[in-house]
């Protein structure tokens, strides 16, 4: 369906059932988690080291962020990280 705007035309399109998350907030957070919010607004957040991160208080700031940290995810705004990326992160440390 298209829609005058002013000089511009306006496409509107209806949302398919399976980009129908914007019920509740636990079904938005749920999307994002699964990967399907659009990046951005919905992307990681990460560490950027040169190299493998070999000094150790790093390599125990970033277990704890993604063990024990991960706790104090949800309040703060964001989404938990799921176990299997966790899992893959802190094999790039060990």
């Amino acid at each position: 369906m298209y829609t005058a705007a002013g000089n511009f035309a306006v496409v509107l399109q209806k949302i398919g059932a399976d980009e129908s998350f914007y019920d509740t907030i636990d079904h938005l957070t749920d999307a994002i988690a699964a990967g399907k919010y659009p990046s951005p607004p919905a992307r990681n957040l990460g560490f950027l080291f040169k190299g493998k991160p070999n000094r150790p208080e790093l390599v125990a700031f970033v277990k704890f962020v993604l063990n024990e940290g991960q706790k104090y995810v949800d309040e703060n705004g964001y989404i938990a990280l799921s176990k299997q990326k966790i899992a893959e992160e802190l094999r790039k440390v060990n």
